[in-house]
Parts: C-alpha cells; structure tokens; sequence
C-alpha cells in the first residue's frame, strides 16, 4: 500500500486486478498446461469465445460443433460473465 505525499487526504495506491471476463477461459478455469496444449480454443487462442470454437476441452471433455454444444455454454460460468459485460 502506498500513501500520497498529500497528508490531508491519503490516497492509497490498489494495484488493479484483471477483471475475470477479461482473462481467457483457460486462465478463468486455471487449466493446468496438458490441459491447454490439446483444446482447440487454446491452439487458436480463442479463449475469449471459445464457444465458437468445436473441439474445446469442457470440463475434462471434448466439445463438439457449436450447434451440438452451445446449450452447455449458456449454462457456463465464463460464457455468462463474458456476456454480461458486453451489455
């Protein structure tokens, strides 16, 4: 923590954190490296959509085409907070 010379009014000086909808999903899920080198979202560095990437590795598994996995990705914690800060 670091105080300003100012003594009337200290400011004290917060090193800002990433916000989590602005990491990729792998850092967001703390993926560990095996992991990361065989999902395709990775490989393509799409992991701020990785929704739209087929092949992705979801929980332990592999995700096929948009179309078949999307109803999983709406359910998902990454895809709703990446979401929720676009509106």
């Amino acid at each position: 923590m670091v105080l300003s010379e100012n003594r009337r009014s200290p400011v004290v000086a917060i090193k800002k954190r990433e916000p989590r909808s602005r990491q990729n999903c792998w850092k967001f899920y703390s993926c560990p490296k095996e992991r990361q080198t065989v999902c395709t979202a990775f490989k393509k560095n799409a992991g701020r959509r990785c929704w739209q990437v087929a092949g992705t590795l979801c929980e332990g598994k592999t995700e096929g085409m948009f179309a078949r996995k999307i109803g999983d990705c709406l359910k998902c914690e990454f895809y709703i907070e990446v979401h929720a800060r676009r509106w």
